[in-house]
């Protein structure tokens, strides 16, 4: 059944926005018309992957496609798994931030197997830095999965995405969106985001995002996105 509440977000879009979130939606269709799929956004910090998977879920939604969307910030590892290369390894940053175990187990393996199987969007809680009570989720057999964050291809995940889709944005853009979010330093050139950039870099040499994307998206300026490619 058709999800007219959110389907009715779409009257907020400009027509910039309209345009690009449909056409990833069906192009990403298009190469996988049925059962259970999963599509990646990827991206560092700050180019909006939260907000941009939100606006995907009307997307599909309009195509009349179930979706649900989960963020690898409510898979994270405990903090002494987190910080146990050191609070400042970059190295670190990028192997042990995530518990990829837990996200394979409670939501992309139980997703995957459709039918009656029950999966969770989220695990932990980074506030509390602690695991949360699950709240196990089902849906019918055609439906679209959308996973945001940080090294989706990396070699334990890149294999599993039925599309791929990596989201940019300018510095000067991404600066002012973090210090809205967390509070963090308006430059991204500050010592502050060194770890965080140290980590994407050796993620991008080592899993090149940018080669194996389907789709690549200019998040810079929200209300006039650009698909790339």
């Amino acid at each position: 059944m058709p999800d007219y509440a959110l389907m009715m977000r779409a009257a907020d879009w400009t027509q910039e926005q309209r345009t690009v979130y449909t056409e990833i939606a069906q192009r990403f269709l298009a190469r996988n018309p049925r059962g259970r799929r999963m599509l990646a956004v990827d991206g560092r910090n700050g180019v909006g992957k939260s907000r941009l998977a939100e606006e995907l879920r009307v997307a599909f939604a309009r195509a009349e496609v179930t979706s649900f969307a989960a963020s690898m910030g409510d898979f994270l590892n405990v903090r002494r798994v987190r910080e146990r290369q050191g609070p400042a390894s970059a190295r670190g940053y990028y192997d042990d931030t995530y518990n990829l175990s837990e996200l394979k187990r409670a939501l992309l393996e139980p997703f995957m197997m459709g039918g009656s199987t029950s999966f969770v969007l989220k695990s932990y809680d980074a506030e509390t830095e602690s695991y949360v009570e699950p709240d196990w989720e089902s849906s019918g057999q055609n439906a679209v999965l959308i996973v945001e964050g940080e090294f989706l291809a990396r070699p334990a995940l890149r294999d599993l995405w039925h599309g791929f889709l990596l989201v940019e944005a300018a510095d000067d853009v991404r600066g002012p969106r973090l210090q809205a979010r967390d509070g963090a330093h308006p430059l991204i050139s500050h010592s502050s985001h060194g770890l965080a950039q140290q980590a994407h870099a050796y993620y991008e040499e080592a899993a090149a995002p940018f080669d194996r994307a389907d789709m690549l998206l200019d998040n810079s300026d929200w209300q006039r996105p650009i698909l790339v490619r």
